[in-house]
């Protein structure tokens, strides 16, 4: 059930951070639905632009791979007595940098891996071929991981979007279930404020810290 309960409880976590400010809003004669609407325009943006920001790290990282590649081979070979590689081809795409990096990687791990012990006389040596590294297949399963997280984000969005422009309808709803008693109503309006209360102040807590 985590494809369903995640995105409500993240959804739940946005609308509790995002509520008073959009009450802030309303009470500026702007309507919860457009309130609610162009703060989540603008968290939509910042996190774009958050994610854009880190691309240029990312292909930073990937450019000197080569480089960090070598450096680890040629390690590996001097440890092993044998010959200092004498460069990393250059590749074409980030995609051939990345595979080239690896299949390096696993030609140092070979040339200097022990040597199996011989087998013994009338038993046969069974030795398992290990498939290489191949970066597309990591790169289709996290293609697809990627596309199933923007479809849960952009569930959430909609989500906190309808709770936060209905206003107090869900609050009203469940008091109404409470009962016709005024201290079971004052009992569970009392219990809505707490847990509102408590998860403002953790996601206080969780921005302070992260912005120390």
């Amino acid at each position: 059930a985590a494809a369903v309960f995640i995105p409500v409880a993240l959804s739940v976590l946005i609308t509790s951070a995002l509520s008073p400010a959009v009450s802030g809003l309303q009470r500026w004669h702007v309507p919860r639905w457009l309130g609610a609407a162009v703060l989540l325009m603008a968290l939509v943006g910042v996190l774009s632009a958050t994610v854009w920001k880190l691309g240029d790290g990312a292909s930073q990282v990937i450019e000197s791979l080569p480089v960090a590649v070598k450096k680890v081979r040629d390690k590996l070979r001097d440890d092993a007595g044998k010959k200092v590689a004498q460069g990393t081809p250059a590749a074409s795409s980030p995609l051939e940098t990345v595979q080239a990096a690896a299949a390096q990687l696993e030609q140092a791990a070979a040339e200097n891996a022990a040597p199996a012990a011989a087998p013994k006389r009338g038993v046969q040596r069974v030795q398992i071929e290990r498939s290489p590294f191949n970066i597309r297949d990591y790169l289709w399963s996290g293609t697809m991981g990627l596309l199933s997280a923007v479809g849960q984000f952009t569930v959430v969005i909609f989500l906190t979007f309808f709770a936060l422009a209905s206003g107090d309808v869900f609050r009203r709803k469940l008091v109404r279930i409470a009962g016709p008693s005024l201290e079971k109503k004052k009992v569970t309006v009392q219990v809505m404020r707490d847990i509102s209360g408590q998860i403002q102040r953790y996601l206080l807590v969780q921005a302070l810290t992260s912005v120390i």
